[in-house]
């Protein structure tokens, strides 16, 4: 991870199975700028907007998918 990015909570099963609460989830969804965690869906727009030949001429950027926190 380069400096000045971080992670973001990204909302999958793995939560679930992990015992994470719903109640948590809620307050921190709470504290972001969109009022929401990250769906795959939201990781997976981006990269598919890449791939094609169209976003060919975009290379050796950092995306951020974060919703507005960075």
């Amino acid at each position: 991870m380069s400096a000045g990015t971080r992670p973001t909570a990204l909302v999958t099963g793995a939560g679930r199975a992990a015992g994470i609460a719903a109640s948590l989830v809620l307050d921190l969804a709470r504290h972001t700028p969109l009022g929401r965690l990250k769906m795959p869906q939201d990781c997976a727009h981006p990269v598919t907007f890449l791939c094609p030949a169209e976003g060919g001429w975009i290379n050796g950027r950092l995306l951020q998918c974060d919703g507005g926190l960075a």
